[in-house]
């Protein structure tokens, strides 16, 4: 039994991926939770289905508290002022990682709720520079 809470992938007998935060895992269901928490995945049989299962250690937990975008941006800019060391180079690179990582989100959010609001439908004519003529 995996303890709840942690982050796992599981690999189906198909070739299917599944990965999430274990919300429930008992001996013939297991109920995953997404990254962003907006949908479970139930596997209803374990013994059969799945091939292998990788518990990942040191993932961020859905219960740690997402800095936003423009802190981060912050802090990228004070640590790049700072005097020049490993540790510098270390957290700026770390920094450029996660800004990465929320600008991906930032993005996919933007295009998972861009609504079609109105459809027109486009008007053809002649331009106003051309002479045609017309039959009468």
């Amino acid at each position: 039994m995996i303890e709840e809470g942690a982050y796992v992938k599981i690999v189906f007998r198909n070739g299917t991926q599944v990965e999430g935060y274990v919300e429930e895992w008992e001996e013939n269901t297991t109920t995953l939770i997404s990254e962003d928490q907006l949908s479970r995945f139930v596997v209803l049989d374990i013994k059969q289905d799945v091939l292998g299962i990788k518990i990942c250690y040191g993932e961020v937990t859905p219960k740690q508290v997402q800095r936003k975008f423009e802190e981060v941006v912050e802090e990228f800019k004070a640590v790049q002022e700072s005097p020049n060391d490993d540790l510098r180079l270390e957290t700026l690179a770390d920094l450029k990682i996660l800004m990465n990582k929320q600008e991906k989100k930032i993005i996919m959010d933007r295009v998972r709720s861009h609504d079609v609001s109105e459809v027109r439908i486009p008007q053809y004519g002649i331009p106003s520079f051309l002479q045609v003529k017309r039959p009468q």
